[in-house]
């Protein structure tokens, strides 16, 4: 064993099973044998400490490797090669600082290659971000999902791709896994005098994976720790990122590269500003376009039309979402801002993209947008943790100015039409209980009046307005008829109110909201009116801590028992502060910044509210 004769060594040790059988010494020989057989993988340790070099290799179940420290230099290149040439292993794989690694990557990416054609070089695997191995916010390939795996891809493609979008799309080297003999062939593509500390590592990845070829798996075995951003680190960052500009500009002058490098490349928009970039102020037309594609969205942006009508601003409201804007607004899933000027984005529901929480831009990216609004505290921590990503980032900055419907809340016109309603439905109790879910389906509305309706209550129903693009807005409309169908006229107490009215003043005069996942659960706690959940009408678990959640057998006992106390235990005061910020002011100071960027204003309090990242960017270079 001790000479590397495998096969030898296995015939030998099974003899003497045969004829002595096996004790606690055998059964190691036999173990040690096993991972000997296996193809050695050496393991390049950048910047790291012996006990992070020792944990690494305890934690591991593949155990042929062999690790090697190596500190980043300009000789970074050269000492590759040579370690790589002396280890006689099949494989690499690297370890950086700031990294937790799955205990079967090693074994898994070996059995990957084993497997693989023998024209694929190598691996680059998913890598995930978060702050610790539970607390992951983040993945590189979430948005991508499909598009590049099982693809046999250029290293220089791929480089190419990210270097155009500003995208890093190949993670870093601890997510790259490749044959060890490719390594020596390698011809350097960087003269030493540009290679620092600073970029010495992605100098080196990008020499490992320029002439490869490529295989994504969109599966994850690292987590990238990240790291706070401190106002001290910004020097090194701009020093990091300036190295790197000069590596890039060198393959394009050298004609190693042919692509058009992204405005940012790869740093986050925040991240300019922080870096002392000047904000772009775009004197233009006094005309504003608020863009909907249902009634619930011209609500939300209701209020802001209202203000800016008051300011002498030409207001309009599109449905057409490629029309062209001088300033749009909108607050849409899908989206194009590129048809306007000035483009600005707000939330289209409190809880959207909740699967994702809380990296929801990994899905709906922002990065095409002039500004970016969020209604309170609550989301802005959510973007903080994920603002290290570019697609989160707007090009001027994003703001918690808050929600603009809760600057109705104290508002005469509310008040006076929630008594509209009241004398409009001739509601027959004292107390009520608005039905308002996200879908119509199976039954929903059935169990809810089933359970309710002997209680001495008012009963609102208030479906979804659905746009008839949408995929499923004719199935969820036949269902919300045929409820209607089969309930209207048959109970005293039950009041329908039409899709398309707006559901504000219904929330005002509610006790209690009842519903599946509906964003107006969250609307509620500005009138501090407590909800329901019933857990069959959902398939996951509410990550809401503010809402009740039953089953369709406790909804009767539960609805009772929040009625006598308003569900006091739920702090919903406490979460309306959370969720929403500036109620009663967000409408003037989202004016205040439309006109600061787009007609010379002079106000600045909206600034106090722009928030900054919480980690070192996510960028091309790390």
């Amino acid at each position: 064993m001790e000479q590397s004769f495998y096969e030898e060594a296995s015939i030998l040790l099974n003899t003497y099973i045969e004829k002595l059988g096996v004790d606690e010494d055998i059964q190691k020989l036999q173990q040690l044998l096993s991972s000997l057989r296996d193809p050695k993988v050496l393991v390049i340790c950048f910047d790291c400490t012996a006990r992070e070099i020792q944990q690494f290799k305890n934690r591991q179940t593949y155990k042929n490797v062999e690790l090697v420290p190596i500190q980043s230099s300009s000789k970074i290149i050269s000492q590759v090669i040579h370690y790589v040439i002396e280890s006689g292993a099949a494989y690499v794989c690297f370890m950086e600082e700031n990294t937790i690694y799955e205990y079967h990557m090693i074994e898994n990416l070996v059995q990957f290659m084993k497997n693989a054609p023998k024209d694929l070089d190598g691996i680059i695997h998913e890598q995930y971000y978060g702050l610790s191995q539970d607390k992951i916010f983040g993945a590189a390939y979430r948005d991508y999902r499909g598009v590049m795996e099982n693809q046999f891809l250029t290293g220089r493609g791929i480089i190419e791709i990210s270097i155009e979008n500003g995208r890093n799309l190949y993670g870093s080297l601890s997510t790259f896994f490749m044959k060890a003999d490719k390594i020596p062939q390698h011809i350097p593509i960087f003269p030493e005098h540009l290679i620092t500390k600073e970029n010495a590592k992605i100098a080196l990845y990008y020499n490992l994976l320029y002439p490869s070829t490529i295989q994504i798996l969109e599966k994850g075995f690292t987590i990238r720790l990240m790291k706070p951003l401190l106002k001290t680190s910004l020097d090194s960052l701009f020093k990091q990122q300036s190295k790197f500009y000069e590596l890039i500009h060198m393959l394009l002058d050298q004609h190693w590269l042919d692509a058009i490098p992204s405005k940012e490349m790869g740093l986050p928009a925040q991240y300019h500003y922080l870096l002392g970039k000047k904000e772009e102020r775009i004197p233009l037309e006094k005309k504003i376009t608020f863009f909907y594609t249902d009634a619930g969205e011209y609500y939300n942006l209701y209020p802001l039309a209202k203000e800016a009508e008051k300011r002498g601003f030409e207001i309009s409201f599109e449905s057409n979402m490629n029309k062209t804007a001088v300033i749009g607004v909108y607050c849409q899933h899908e989206y194009n801002p590129s048809n306007s000027q000035f483009s600005i984005i707000l939330l289209h529901d409190l809880t959207q993209g909740n699967f994702n929480w809380p990296d929801h831009w990994a899905i709906e990216h922002w990065n095409g947008f002039d500004i970016g609004i969020l209604p309170g505290r609550e989301w802005g921590k959510r973007w903080e943790l994920c603002s290290c990503r570019y697609y989160s980032n707007t090009r001027n900055g994003v703001y918690d100015l808050g929600y603009p419907k809760g600057d109705m809340v104290n508002s005469p016109n509310l008040w006076e039409e929630v008594e509209k309603w009241k004398s409009r439905l001739s509601l027959k109790y004292n107390k009520t209980i608005l039905y308002a879910p996200s879908f119509e389906q199976e039954g929903k509305e059935e169990d809810f009046i089933q359970a309710l309706h002997t209680m001495e209550v008012n009963l609102l129903i208030k479906h979804a307005d659905w746009n008839d693009n949408l995929p499923q807005a004719a199935t969820f409309k036949q269902c919300i008829a045929d409820m209607r169908k089969l309930h209207d006229s048959n109970y005293e107490n039950l009041y329908y109110i039409e899709t398309k009215e707006n559901i504000f003043p219904l929330i005002a005069l509610s006790d209690l909201i009842v519903s599946d996942d509906s964003s107006v659960m969250t609307e509620a706690l500005l009138f501090h009116v407590p909800s329901i959940s019933v857990s069959e009408w959902r398939n996951y678990t509410l990550p809401y801590h503010y809402v009740f959640q039953c089953s369709k057998a406790e909804l009767r006992q539960y609805a009772e028992d929040i009625l006598k106390d308003k569900g006091t235990e739920k702090d919903i005061q406490k979460w309306s502060s959370e969720i929403f910020s500036n109620v009663g002011k967000t409408t003037s100071l989202f004016m205040d910044l439309v006109e600061y960027y787009t007609q010379n204003g002079e106000k600045r309090d909206f600034f106090q509210y722009r928030l900054e990242p919480a980690y070192e960017p996510v960028a091309l270079w790390n």
